[in-house]
């Protein structure tokens, strides 16, 4: 039998029969989606030419509108069929922003006639050997896929002698199996006519059958190679495709909980929100990003609700050789927002070969609401939280109460609230008036679900700056750590624990943890230097909060702890100059106006460290001023009395600065005063 109008092409190690819609790498089939194999047979018949996006898109998709990220995927599922990697054959170039090009050369064959004559059917086969399951000359077909037996079965062929095995698998597919053998031998005897009709008609059944199995396990099993996993990930934030400023909430929340999701794998680094939501509303090259974040792999993606349907683009990208793992686009029933994201987290691990412990699978089954109208009210009140300001704290802790009256169990938005009313006692209010409240809910959070970490690095935040039981802190931060080991925050938390107590060792290391999970923060980086200087490392300290203000110019907290630093070091010029600098950023921030008052009385500018004070007073008439910000201006002045005092106020307020005050140098002329050890005991920092 002859064929006479297939299309036949060879390129490399492989051959493209268009006609029989086959694929052969080394004369073994290689397993293609259709779309994908379209749109090769396109750049294999136009070799060596560029071929645009739109043409491809048109004839490919030629029924249907796509987005541009179906023939993105395509591409990689073909880079992944060829085996492209970084240093060797490459098959496709693209071309940026128009299309693509197939590089090797590609031959047109024509077909050559064939005529076999079958070999005689006396032929012996030899006994079937099973060595290695995956061997590619091996055909495997798991029975259970077709018959339902539980079976599977191995065959090999000697010209028209079948002899067919059956092994079964373990739990893990190990690469050996004890063989059943059966062989089909051909009659030996003499056949009549008939018979020998009915023993052709038998054979020529059992290699159809056998090819079946051949077949199937090609697909099957092509082009799987062992590979190792990929252990580090960045989540970049979800374009919001509607372009509607009111459903920003939306594409951020969902970034954030996939973060939140995927970083609770024990096996995975995964990046904080805090550095990836940095590239926000930028066009980025993933290879670039992988490379500012130290990550191997990155998840991009874009969100669009139409009306009662939610439509996810995702694309993970492996940024070692610039190619395409995976991609998907889902559209779906907005009321399925929470399955689909259970879908993502899922395929993410698994393309990312992840190895996944029990308590793993039971993080990624896990969800906190089955609620769908609760769940967007908790991210909208995430959003308003990341803003970082008073109002929006106030606008976060109204979202989360709706929230929580749709699903009363709802365990994060408890611990939305106890972060609210946290971030407000350490900025905005009195610490003895917020923090009773955080605590509350907190503990709420808790009792709904031990097992969420941000509800046990709300306690653990609680226990440090506001009940000051510091056993009990670090406690909560390791607990929380073990429950989602990226959760940057609190390596940052467990950091100031250890610091306040004088382990700088220890807190150095949390500190390097921290800045891994988010290297752009300019927060970890801030008070990394604050670690040196609080461990008496000023060059260090001044370095490490150089490069913080040079990352990160509008970020004022950092000028106040550089400054603090320069004036360690007797450098009272520039730490004038860079609180002049911090407080120009930051619209007079009522720290920096303090330490500005301190390093004018230090320097011997008395009526300037007066006015500072006159300021501070002027302030505190409209807003909550912190007590300690008057105690630093007075410890400048050398009035002790006057500084006692004010410390003995920001004692009675709980504020969060005073657990520092073991390791603060700007109070050491008085730490042989009695009040000083006193205060350091009722504080719960001396025994």
């Amino acid at each position: 039998m002859s064929k006479s109008n297939n299309e036949l092409y060879e390129f490399s190690r492989f051959s493209l029969d268009v006609s029989e819609r086959l694929l052969r790498r080394d004369g073994k089939r290689v397993l293609l989606t259709d779309k994908a194999f379209d749109t090769l047979c396109i750049l294999v018949r136009r070799g060596g030419e560029l071929v645009g996006k739109d043409e491809l898109m048109n004839e490919v998709w030629s029924d249907s509108i796509v987005e541009e990220n179906n023939l993105d995927q395509k591409i990689s599922m073909l880079r992944q069929a060829f085996r492209e990697r970084k240093g060797k054959e490459k098959f496709i170039e693209t071309i940026r922003g128009r299309g693509y090009r197939f590089l090797p050369e590609v031959r047109r064959v024509e077909p050559e006639p064939s005529n076999v004559e079958p070999e005689p059917l006396n032929v012996e086969p030899e006994p079937l050997k099973i060595e290695q399951a995956f061997r590619s000359d091996i055909h495997i077909l798991p029975a259970a896929d077709l018959l339902h037996t539980g079976e599977h079965y191995e065959t090999q062929r000697k010209g028209n002698v079948v002899a067919v095995a059956k092994w079964q698998r373990d739990e893990e597919d190990t690469k050996t199996a004890e063989p059943v053998e059966r062989e089909i031998k051909p009659h030996t005897g003499s056949i009549n006519a008939s018979n020998r009709n009915k023993w052709v008609a038998a054979v020529i059944g059992v290699v159809i059958v056998v090819i079946a199995i051949a077949v199937f396990a090609r697909l099957r099993f092509s082009g799987n190679e062992p590979q190792s996993p990929i252990d580090s990930i960045a989540v970049l934030p979800f374009e919001n495709a509607a372009q509607d400023a009111d459903a920003e909430y939306l594409s951020d929340g969902i970034t954030e909980s996939l973060i939140n999701r995927l970083s609770q794998l024990s096996s995975l680094k995964v990046m904080s929100s805090g550095s990836v939501f940095r590239y926000k509303g930028t066009k980025q090259d993933v290879q670039k990003v992988g490379s500012e974040l130290d990550v191997r792999a990155v998840l991009t993606g874009s969100v669009k609700q139409i009306g009662d349907q939610i439509v996810i683009s995702v694309s993970l990208d492996d940024v070692k050789d610039n190619h395409r793992i995976w991609g998907e686009q889902y559209v779906r029933k907005f009321a399925d927002i929470l399955s689909v994201q259970n879908d993502i987290v899922q395929e993410v691990s698994r393309n990312l070969r992840v190895r996944l412990t029990g308590t793993d699978e039971q993080q990624l089954a896990k969800r906190h609401t089955e609620n769908v109208e609760a769940y967007q009210l908790y991210l909208k009140g995430q959003y308003s939280w990341n803003k970082h300001t008073k109002e929006d704290f106030q606008k976060a802790i109204e979202y989360f109460r709706q929230a929580l009256e749709k699903d009363p169990n709802y365990a994060l938005a408890y611990s939305g609230l106890s972060a609210s009313y946290g971030a407000l006692g350490n900025n905005y209010v009195p610490p003895n008036e917020a923090f009773p409240i955080a605590k509350s809910y907190a503990e709420k959070a808790l009792a709904i679900d031990d097992t969420l970490p941000e509800a046990h690095l709300s306690m653990g935040a609680i226990r440090l700056y506001y009940d000051r039981d510091f056993a009990e802190a670090e406690k909560e931060l390791k607990r929380a750590l073990s429950l989602d080991p990226n959760k940057a925050e609190a390596h940052h938390l467990l950091a100031d624990s250890l610091e306040i107590m004088g382990r700088f060792d220890e807190a150095k290391v949390e500190r390097k943890r921290a800045l891994e999970l988010e290297p752009l923060s300019p927060l970890f980086g801030m008070v990394s230097g604050a670690t040196f200087y609080f461990a008496g490392q000023y060059d260090e300290a001044t370095e490490q909060l150089k490069k913080t203000v040079d990352l990160e110019p509008r970020f004022y907290p950092a000028y106040f702890w550089l400054g603090q630093a320069f004036e360690r070091k007797k450098m009272l010029t520039e730490a004038i100059e860079t609180y002049q600098k911090g407080i120009s950023q930051s619209e007079r921030n009522p720290s920096l106006i303090a330490a500005l008052g301190h390093a004018y009385a230090v320097a011997g500018q008395r009526d300037k460290a007066q006015e500072s004070l006159t300021e501070l007073a002027k302030l505190s008439k409209d807003s909550y001023i912190d007590p300690y910000y008057f105690a630093m201006v007075y410890a400048g002045l050398g009035d002790k009395n006057q500084t006692f005092s004010w410390l003995e106020k920001t004692f009675q307020d709980r504020s969060t600065y005073l657990i520092w005050l073991k390791v603060e140098p700007l109070f050491d002329p008085m730490r042989d005063d009695p009040r000083f050890q006193d205060l350091l005991r009722r504080i719960g920092l001396e025994r």
